[in-house]
This record gives C-alpha cells, structure tokens and sequence, in this order.
C-alpha cells in the first residue's frame, strides 16, 4: 500500500489514456525481502530457475441495476428491489460478482433476469457503490 505521496508520484507516471477507468496499481519487485526470494541475481541477470508467480484478482462487486420502460411489480421473494422507490429502476438487494462465464440467478416475479455485461458499469461516487446497468 502507497502512501499518499508515492501515489501521487506513481499516478504522475501515466499518461491521460492509461488513467481512464484505472482500478489500481500493481507494483511488482524483482528483489525481495530476502536474497533467496529474489527474481534476479546480484549480477540483475534473471535467476536460472525463477520463481513463478499467480496473481489472482477476486471479481468485481456490483450492485446490479435494471432499466425498465414499464413499470414493475417487486415481491419480497424477489431478488431485487425498486430503488428509491422507481418501479421502473430495479436493483439487487446486495452487490453480485461480474463473471464471464456462468451465470447468478437473479429473479424478478419468478423470471430470470438477465446478467449485465462488463461494458456498462457506472460508478456512483455519492452513494460509494458501483452498478452495473442492464436495460430490460
């Protein structure tokens, strides 16, 4: 974790276009907290037989949000509620994990609804949640 001056500083380093939507920083060192834990030699050639790493991500969290052109009926069997009391705007009760493959059964009067699409996540800064948009 950066300290708020070597986030800064590493932020300074990217240009405009590696910023739009960034998530993070990953830093990777090549020495580590102990000699034998190093990726390179004292000579900084890469060791012989390097280590060999997995960085896994957890997926991303959203509240899932869905557009409708008519108004909804909700239950409290249901999956998803109306937010802020728009009938034509419903959301799941909690966040969901995004998957690329396989699928969350989110329903709505006993009918699948469908799961969203990377493509259409919204960040809501005032509310610190993050939706991810599905227009019915």
């Amino acid at each position: 974790i950066l300290s708020r001056e070597n986030e800064k500083a590493e932020l300074e380093k990217l240009n405009m276009n590696e910023k739009i939507n960034l998530l993070g920083l990953l830093r990777i060192f090549m020495r580590g907290d102990k000699n034998s834990l190093n990726v390179i030699t004292a000579q900084g050639k890469l060791r012989a037989s390097p280590s060999e790493f997995d960085v896994v991500f957890k997926n991303r969290n959203t509240v899932w949000r869905y557009l409708f052109d008519s108004n909804q009926q909700v239950s409290g069997g249901d999956h998803v509620k109306k937010e802020n009391g728009n009938s034509k705007v419903l959301i799941t009760k909690s966040p969901h994990p995004l998957t690329h493959s396989g699928f969350i059964t989110i329903k709505l009067n006993n009918v699948e609804l469908p799961n969203p699409d990377v493509a259409l996540i919204k960040p809501d800064a005032a509310n610190n949640k993050i939706f991810s948009e599905i227009y019915m």
